[in-house]
């Protein structure tokens, strides 16, 4: 009797922590509550909403079809390939090694002379300047330039000021004050525009005064010219602002022809005319005056740490330790590229071919018939077996230091030549991006990516290697070759704190593994522990040695993309359930989900999934068994905002769990209740079917990818559950913490201020 009672009350618990859950009509009909506890403090903030979202690990749960899209799945993405205007880039560039501290550091240049930088989601040409009260916009713009000549500041300051949008309301002011000063009608819309947008070096009274004169012979003029001084020199909408967007090509405008970034991340801008330029939070400007042999620079490359290889229209000139200096001053070619070995030979790439030579020493050619090439050299790259690559208007000749192995690419223009983290190399040209995989003993593996098989643009004008991903600058924006992050994530709640019971907790630990071409995997340990259960001998003699009741659940996932947009999704579960030491159960259950991205219109998606579907279970000695949860998921998801700084994305989810059992006790199976269930369950009204469906909406808005803020909302008819729900996220680098939390607002409050925390590592 006593070990009756002891599974009673065990039974009890796990039916009191699925309730927290949904409180269905037929509750206690299934077992294995655990397949059904929802995990994940990021989902529990947006209403526990997540099935057309599924782009962490947390999809392992609510629609595995996730693991086959971005970012947990291996893919392209296209950014800046907007349909109303060519984004033609010419150049892109990467930080060479990335810490595990790094931010996302990609920068990309158009043919118009913007510059972008990726913030981790979006491009944006500008950084931002928090305006302080004393500041001026010429104190601004100098600020953010050092530059050789006056005039070029005050360009850039008049640049700055009308990238800002500054000058309209200026104009308007100006104009009022010299109507009222007797300036002909007829001629102050010609003044006030000259003197809204004066240029910096004749910002004073006397320049001002002389303008004015040429209309006006007023004897006011004078003290007009000082009101005028101060609006031009802070105008009224520079007053009223908090920031002020400084754009990236602040000083340089539409000279650069690349870009380049250094070891320690610096931004290295090269131009024809105008010298090199240099990047560190703000620009300051080379010429021949500090010891470049040209101011026309061709290219750049960082052979170590400290020092530049920078090729010009006339040779070739080192930076080392802050110190320009001309490697051979007897070599005059231009050098359209530029690499250096290991053993620090330099090759250098011209139009008469190709040149060998070393720091401090001269160069020499090198035959073509030795290189193996025809045509113009427009490319060099030493790779890390330390091999040098060799491209043309042709083909592309590796050296492995013995012999020349050379490859055709006829009607093809070599553009640039670079090597992924993986070990593939990628091979940028105008008729596309051609990866080529080398097999040991084996011939090499070709893959060709174009504007046929899903890039926006066959024109591949530079491909560069950052982190795992590859980036490429075409003519209708960037694109990501996107290799799926590796993802762990541990999260922990204690059930049922409206009760005061503290020893029952939900607990779960993930992992999300990109496997390249063939999808992603996952694994799941998802932990319910619902305490110590009291138990008794055969006498009814209360023992000392309690159990602990708990259930466990793990799980394998596969997903893999159908298409860009379109992926599915497996899981394989075991369950173990244990209610007592007499009360136990095995289960195996498959999950089943899809994905689509992008139905319709961008960033909208739509996920389904089937959870659950397994055979019944047996408890011990029970002669009947119970069916476990199967329930069907519907969600779409919807990302109305996103900028550089603001994310908002809209979520909503559907969720039915399918059970039924016959009148004599015997469950049918997951397959069979879809329809007796939800048509042909003579107990039950339309109605009622609508009342079990559990409606999840949720939102979230992060701000600079930092700081994410979830506000949900839950609803159960049938249960008498309504639920709101918070939650907040902080990212430092590759770790996010989320929590989540509840506030019941009807009947059934078992959830009220229940708690969820989650850790998550994302490489």
């Amino acid at each position: 009797m006593q070990r009756r009672k002891a599974l009673i009350m065990s039974t009890s618990l796990v039916l009191l922590a699925a309730m927290s859950l949904s409180a269905k009509p037929k509750i206690g009909q299934s077992a294995i509550p655990t397949y059904v506890f929802p995990w994940g403090a990021r989902s529990l903030g947006m209403g526990e909403t997540f099935t057309g979202i599924a782009n962490n690990a947390e999809a392992l749960f609510y629609n595995p079809a996730g693991l086959g899209q971005s970012p947990l799945a291996k893919s392209w993405i296209h950014m800046m390939n907007k349909e109303s205007e060519t984004y033609h880039f010419i150049s892109i560039t990467a930080k060479p090694n990335r810490a595990l501290s790094d931010k996302e550091f990609v920068w990309a240049l158009r043919d118009n002379g913007e510059i972008y930088k990726f913030n981790g989601s979006t491009w944006v040409p500008y950084s931002i300047h928090l305006i302080d009260t004393s500041e001026t916009i010429r104190d601004i713009s100098e600020k953010y330039l050092d530059l050789k000549k006056y005039e070029e500041v005050e360009a850039s300051q008049n640049s700055l000021q009308r990238y800002n949008g500054i000058g309209t309301k200026t104009k308007s002011e100006i104009r009022e004050l010299l109507k009222n000063g007797g300036t002909p009608a007829d001629k102050l819309d010609s003044l006030s525009t000259l003197l809204a947008f004066i240029p910096v070096s004749q910002r004073n009274e006397t320049d001002i005064l002389g303008h004015i004169f040429e209309y006006s012979d007023s004897k006011s003029n004078s003290e007009l010219a000082a009101k005028i001084l101060e609006i031009v020199d802070k105008p009224s909408e520079f007053k009223e602002m908090l920031e002020l967007k400084i754009p990236f090509n602040l000083g340089i405008g539409t000279n650069a022809t690349s870009l380049f970034a250094d070891f320690s991340g610096r931004v290295w801008a090269t131009t024809k005319g105008q010298g090199l330029w240099k990047y560190d939070g703000a620009w300051k400007q080379y010429s021949t005056q500090d010891g470049l042999s040209s101011d026309t620079i061709l290219s750049v490359i960082a052979p170590n740490e400290n020092s530049l290889l920078i090729g010009t229209s006339q040779g070739l000139t080192e930076y080392s330790n802050g110190i320009f200096k001309i490697v051979d001053k007897d070599f005059k070619e231009s050098v359209t590229a530029v690499t250096q070995k290991s053993d620090g030979s330099i090759f250098l790439a011209t139009k008469s071919g190709l040149f060998k030579g070393k720091s401090g020493g001269s160069f020499s050619s090198i035959a073509f018939d030795e290189l193996a090439v025809s045509g113009t050299i427009t490319s060099l790259f030493t790779d890390t077996k330390d091999r040098l690559w060799v491209g043309s208007e042709a083909n592309v000749a590796v050296f492995d230091g013995k012999k020349w192995a050379k490859y055709q690419f006829k009607g093809s223009k070599i553009n640039s030549i670079s090597e992924s983290k993986g070990g593939s190399y990628w091979i940028a040209t105008d008729k596309g991006a051609v990866e080529m995989i080398e097999r040991d003993g084996q011939s090499p593996e070709w893959k060709v990516y174009h504007a046929k098989n899903g890039l926006p643009s066959s024109e591949i004008n530079q491909a560069i290697s950052f982190g795992k991903d590859m980036w490429l600058a075409t003519n209708e924006g960037v694109s990501q070759y996107k290799s799926g992050e590796i993802q762990a994530t541990g999260f922990f709640e204690q059930l049922l704190p409206s009760l005061g019971i503290d020893d029952i907790w939900h607990a779960a630990v993930a992992g999300v593994i990109p496997l390249g071409e063939f999808g992603t995997i996952g694994v799941q340990t998802n932990y319910l522990y619902f305490g110590e259960v009291p138990d008794y001998d055969f006498n009814g003699v209360l023992s000392d040695d309690n159990k602990s009741s708990f259930e466990f659940v793990g799980g394998l996932s596969y997903g893999l993309a159908i298409k860009p947009t379109f992926s599915l999704g497996l899981s394989l579960k075991y369950a173990y359930s244990r209610l007592s030491e007499d009360s136990k159960a095995t289960s195996v259950a498959v999950d089943a989900g899809l994905l689509k991205t992008n139905l319709f219109v961008k960033n909208l998606s739509l996920g389904f999934s089937m959870l659950n579907m397994g055979p019944g279970v047996n408890y011990g000695e029970q002669q009947s068994s119970d069916p476990i949860p199967f329930t069907v998921r519907l969600g779409t998801s919807y990302t109305p905002i996103k900028t550089p700084a603001v994310e908002l994305l809209l979520a909503l989810d559907l969720d039915r769990e399918i059970v039924f059992v016959e009148k004599d006790g015997t469950p049918v199976p997951f397959y069979t209740a879809i329809g007796k269930d939800l048509f042909n369950d003579p107990d039950e009204s339309v109605k009622d079917e609508f009342q079990k469906v559990l409606v999840h909406t949720g939102l979230e808005f992060t701000y600079a990818q930092l700081l994410s803020a979830r506000l949900g909302y839950m609803h159960d008819e049938a249960g008498s559950r309504k639920e709101m729900t918070f939650g907040m996220g902080v990212k430092a680098s590759v770790v996010k913490v989320d929590f989540g939390m509840i506030f019941a607002l009807g009947e059934n409050d078992i959830r009220n201020n229940q708690i969820r925390f989650s850790i998550t590592y994302a490489r």
